[in-house]
């Protein structure tokens, strides 16, 4: 005979919760069909803890000029070296430069721009600091600077002298410019910002900014990785990187602040678009996209 008890025998489901089941599916279907990227739902993945409040990451345009720079610097050797004599320090840094180039060394120097950011001139209070010096080198490859060129009093300084910034007051800037007795060349200044830090019994540079001064205009430097393959790079011999994500346009658009340059436009307004946005490169969360042309 038949068994007239209507409810789930062993091992079996409920009509319920059969159709809980199924819509707790459709719904994790339904969020993954949004966006790969997202978790089932809230707290599955730390890493996406903020995807559920989208950022509206901004977006801007900048004209790429490619300019040649005759002058470089390490900038991670930069260091205030102490000297035989208690309380003194001589400066220490690894430079290149393609001419003839004249470099001046200024301690708590205060950088004087104008509307366009150009430097007009920088002023050191010589009554209080070390007097400012200029040394002349020629064409130079990984060339390091004369250990006894520049030698810092530290009495002369407080701590904060040497690790702080403020007012466009620097620690430290190392201005090369072009040294040449040509008419009409070309004239280049590149400006370098520090400021230290002291740690081991010296003070090692810690990078600010890089300004670079051409025949009155400036530019301010940064460090964007993977514009040297790109179409930007103002080379003649490069094809161009393809973007990480379609593999097809070339790379124009930069992701910050990793700073990498992996993307084409099209693919960085789809980026742009999803929750919780990542660098294709470092998983760095986007901050901002930058879209660089050829001016």
């Amino acid at each position: 005979m038949g068994n007239n008890n209507s409810g789930p025998q062993p091992g079996e489901r409920s009509l319920h919760d059969f159709m809980n089941q199924q819509n707790f599916r459709n719904n994790q279907q339904g969020v993954y069909s949004q966006n790969s990227s997202i978790p089932a739902y809230p707290g599955a993945d730390d890493d996406h803890a903020e995807a559920y409040s989208k950022k509206d990451v901004p977006m801007t345009s900048k004209n790429a000029v490619a300019i040649k720079n005759d002058f470089m610097i390490d900038k991670n050797s930069v260091s205030l070296i102490p000297t035989n004599y208690p309380g003194q320090y001589y400066l220490t840094f690894k430079f290149s430069s393609m001419a003839d180039v004249e470099i001046t060394i200024f301690y708590r120097g205060k950088d004087h721009t104008d509307d366009q950011q150009n430097t007009e001139y920088i002023d050191v209070d010589g009554d209080r600091y070390t007097p400012v010096k200029s040394y002349i080198f020629g064409i130079v490859k990984n060339q390091e600077f004369p250990a006894n060129a520049s030698i810092l009093d530290s009495k002369l300084y407080t701590k904060d002298d040497l690790m702080k910034f403020s007012n466009a007051t620097y620690p430290l800037i190392i201005k090369m410019e072009t040294k040449t007795d040509r008419m009409n060349a070309e004239k280049k200044i590149l400006y370098n910002y520090f400021s230290f830090r002291f740690t081991g019994g010296k003070y090692e540079g810690r990078f600010l900014k890089q300004k670079l001064q051409v025949n009155g205009t400036s530019y301010i430097l940064d460090d964007i990785y993977g514009i040297a393959d790109s179409d930007l790079s103002g080379k003649t011999n490069v094809e161009g990187k393809e973007c990480t994500i379609c593999f097809t346009n070339k790379v124009d658009t930069v992701v910050l602040p990793c700073k990498h340059m992996c993307l084409c436009l099209d693919c960085a307004k789809d980026l742009r678009a999803r929750q919780n946005p990542k660098c294709p490169m470092c998983r760095t969360t986007i901050e901002n996209y930058m879209s660089l042309t050829k001016s």
